[in-house]
């Protein structure tokens, strides 16, 4: 075969299988166009929802507490950029929109704030509002017109969170002369973290907080009461946190109708004579441990009660302080003698000392949390347990002995072991068990320990027939449960 007969064969061979290719290209797309077709005709079961339940659904997919909702990636924004269906939906959902959470970690960040809380506001309608704003506020450059764009939707606040330094918020304070109308506010949180040379009691007041008639919740940090005026006398509930001793009394005397309170406080001055706050409301208190940024000062939360009369109360929680006075705590009981049902003492890097005291053992307590608990205390607080088993908290249902260290540590701190308050405990609790139409019967019993360690199978033995019967019991540590 010549060159040239050569050259026309594969030039011919190259052109079949060219036709061939193209033959098969156009019946793949055919093929396309039909699966295409199909997959239009589908009917996405999201898609033929009624847009109410569509809206429902969409809630759902809400943080419960966001800390910031500007967020393109994230509910409700998210929703709007999936396709024109749902951005018609999510818009026109107020409930989505009456969380606006903003964190401004520097004046950089959000340079059109005033024009995005605006629109979004504008979208809640009249929906309630809970607003969070944390950062660097005045410096950004938006910080005027978003004043007044919040002083516009003020009277649909239901709930504000200010995390600000107090430049930020006496300014704003500053352009609000006639302060917010808050006709729906009903929890305030404000977080004014000073520097450590400044003096947070001898801050201007705020003002513009005083239109709130139906304010009941008030949660400040750094910010005394001094700090800010409010109608304090109709507040229901109340947390100070880094607040001296003194500070927390002067608080209760501003707040007579609290039924809820929780301090957290640093510092006592021990040549300061405090008088004895006698409050008649408060049902519930719980003193919270606060720790300044230099670590120095003494967590002192537990001091108030040398301080406090307290002749309703229900609920006393003492959670990690530094310090525990079993006398002072007694004190506290005689001069109260409240109705109270739980009773929670947690204190930190120390034995937890009570003492077996008439007054405790007259405690109608329902429910008891203990921790740390001092090695002399569990064998008299059983003994007693068990002596008095139908008259010592007759009403108990749920007993908790927490952080014991192992029976394999070398250390122990003082404290009695998991084993051995599973030793003493077994016999009072069983008799506790059935004695229950004398007293109320034990629901639950809780034992925990530090760290693991080997618990011997005679030691669980008269929990698991306690568990069998229907107690709920729970024995562990932090990486096994023994039962």
């Amino acid at each position: 075969m010549s060159a040239a007969a050569n050259l026309r064969k594969q030039v011919a061979d190259l052109t079949f299988a060219i036709t061939q290719q193209r033959q098969l290209l156009t019946e793949m797309e055919a093929g396309l166009e039909d699966l295409q077709n199909q997959l239009q005709s589908i009917v996405y079961p999201i898609l033929t929802l009624p847009p109410e339940i569509t809206a429902e659904i969409f809630l759902h997919c809400l943080y419960d507490e966001p800390e910031d909702t500007i967020i393109s990636d994230v509910a409700p924004l998210l929703l709007t950029r999936v396709c024109s269906a749902w951005r018609e939906i999510a818009i026109s959902t107020p409930a989505l929109w009456q969380i606006f959470a903003v964190e401004l970690d520097s004046p950089q960040e959000l340079p059109n704030l005033s024009q995005i809380a605006q629109l979004w506001l504008k979208r809640a309608k009249k929906c309630p509002l809970s607003i969070r704003i944390c950062g660097e506020l005045v410096a950004n450059d938006t910080f005027h017109i978003f004043i007044k764009v919040l002083r516009r939707h003020s009277q649909d606040i239901q709930s504000l969170e200010l995390h600000l330094d107090s430049e930020d918020i006496e300014t704003m304070d500053s352009l609000l002369p006639h302060g917010l109308d808050l006709a729906l506010l009903e929890s305030l949180v404000i977080n004014v973290p000073f520097d450590e040379d400044d003096d947070p009691a001898e801050s201007t007041a705020l003002a513009m907080f005083q239109n709130s008639p139906v304010l009941r919740i008030v949660r400040l940090s750094f910010a005394y009461t001094s700090f800010i005026v409010l109608p304090w006398q109709q507040l229901s509930e109340f947390r100070g946190q880094a607040y001296t001793v003194g500070a927390c009394l002067e608080a209760l005397r501003l707040m007579p109708n609290l039924l809820r309170c929780a301090f957290a406080a640093y510092e006592l001055n021990v040549d300061e004579v405090c008088e004895i706050v006698v409050h008649g409301c408060m049902q519930h208190l719980t003193l919270l441990a606060e720790m300044t940024d230099g670590d120095e000062d003494t967590l002192t939360s537990s001091h108030v009660l040398r301080f406090l009369t307290l002749p309703v109360l229900q609920t006393l929680i003492v959670e990690r302080t530094d310090y525990f006075d079993a006398d002072e705590f007694d004190l506290f009981l005689n001069r109260s003698s409240p109705p109270l049902r739980k009773l929670t003492v947690r204190p930190i890097d120390q034995t937890m000392v009570l003492h077996v005291s008439p007054i405790l053992l007259t405690l109608d307590l329902i429910e008891l949390e203990l921790w740390s608990c001092d090695c002399a205390f569990i064998p008299r607080f059983f003994e007693a347990f068990s002596r008095h088993h139908h008259k010592l908290f007759p009403h108990l249902q749920r007993l908790a002995i927490l952080d014991c260290p192992s029976s394999m540590a070398i250390d122990t701190g003082n404290c009695s072991t998991i084993v051995e308050v599973l030793h003493l405990a077994a016999e009072p609790i069983a008799k506790r068990r059935d004695m229950s139409t004398q007293s109320a019967q034990l629901q639950s019993f809780r034992v925990t320990s530090v760290s693991g360690g080997p618990i011997l199978p005679n030691d669980l033995a008269p929990f698991r027939i306690l568990k069998e019967d229907g107690l709920d019991v729970c024995i562990e540590s932090w990486s096994v449960s023994y039962l």
